[in-house]
């Protein structure tokens, strides 16, 4: 079970970041797998595009158009109905991430209190996690890679673009050579990861 659980956590908590920042960026703007547990903020405000509004736009097209902002009142409603709290049972483990495996499918159409939400309810799973599981041993690049591959569906082949080719990609694969500098940028920019988890030592 605990295994289980610590894979699921794993990958949870890359996309779980992923989503996370994503989801800031596209309501800023337009919203990977664990060493890996939280990421994906940045980018030009609605508000900036606003004062930018000609004066074509009706007075609601313009309001429209200014990013949505955090309402404490709607938080306090989805927070009596969610009735987070530490995290003390797998039975409440299970509850919560149900709750959070919701919002997770929401993706951008979240709204700024949904995220605050799912924030608050990725930190309890994370924390009975950290108190209740075996730790996931160190995984070489290589491990990583497959790992990565299997999660997308990915082959040798599909993998010749990041090594230059299919004998290059074997031997990486079979633990005959090691990733290099380069392929690991590819791959960082690929899986949205940080290049020194294809290039650490095992």
């Amino acid at each position: 079970m605990a295994t289980r659980r610590s894979n699921k956590a794993t990958g949870r908590f890359i996309n779980s970041s992923a989503s996370r920042s994503t989801a800031s960026n596209s309501r800023a703007v337009d919203h990977p797998d664990v060493a890996h547990r939280k990421v994906i903020k940045g980018a030009d405000t609605m508000t900036d595009r606003f004062d930018m509004v000609t004066p074509r736009f009706s007075e609601a097209q313009q309001r429209a158009a200014v990013t949505k902002t955090f309402d404490p009142k709607v938080y306090g409603r989805l927070l009596t109905k969610t009735i987070p709290k530490v995290i003390d049972s797998q039975e409440e483990y299970d509850r919560i991430e149900a709750q959070f495996e919701g919002l997770l499918d929401k993706g951008d159409n979240r709204t700024p209190e949904e995220d605050s939400l799912f924030d608050l309810l990725a930190n309890l799973l994370e924390d009975y996690e950290k108190r209740t599981l075996t730790p996931l041993e160190p995984t070489s690049p290589v491990s990583t890679l497959k790992f990565l591959m299997d999660e997308n569906g990915l082959n040798q082949t599909d993998m010749v673009e990041y090594f230059g080719s299919q004998g290059n990609v074997s031997q990486v694969l079979s633990g005959k050579r090691a990733i290099s500098k380069g392929a690991a940028q590819r791959l960082s920019e690929r899986f949205k990861l940080s290049t020194d988890i294809f290039l650490k030592s095992m």
